[in-house]
């Protein structure tokens, strides 16, 4: 991995715990609405993996389609573990937000804001993994 990879890395990965923050803290104050709660969600997904993307050197768009990221991801041999796919689940709630759209389905917080953990330490081991990798072939 270049720097300039890692340190692209290294920046998604830092803004995707941000909105992981936002997830934990505004999941429990039920006087925020669920559009809140889920893009901040959809937007840890999105950028976690975005940021696994950019330390194997893949050349992606900047989109928020999920499943996009998530058949990237296949293809360069870092796919998502299969308890961590439930992240599709997420992608309306970014198009809500921006869009005003209204999703009739009441967002799952608590399995939003576990999601959120639970990418935002699969991106970093993958990231740190691919580090290693990298430090140990040019050692």
């Amino acid at each position: 991995m270049s720097p300039a990879e890692l340190e692209e890395a290294l920046l998604l990965l830092r803004k995707a715990r941000e909105d992981a923050n936002a997830v934990q803290k505004f999941a429990a104050d039920l006087d925020l609405a669920d559009s809140v709660v889920g893009f901040h969600a959809q937007q840890t997904a999105e950028k976690a993996m975005k940021a696994v993307l950019a330390s194997r050197g893949d050349e992606f768009p900047w989109t928020h389609d999920l499943r996009y990221l998530m058949d990237r991801l296949d293809a360069i041999g870092a796919a998502l573990p299969a308890f961590l796919r439930d992240v599709r689940f997420l992608a309306p709630w970014a198009v809500e937000f921006r869009y005003g759209e209204t999703i009739e389905d009441r967002l799952d917080r608590e399995q939003a804001a576990a999601l959120a953990r639970e990418i935002i330490a699969w991106a970093d081991t993958s990231i740190n993994t691919a580090r290693e990798t990298d430090d140990a072939t040019s050692s």
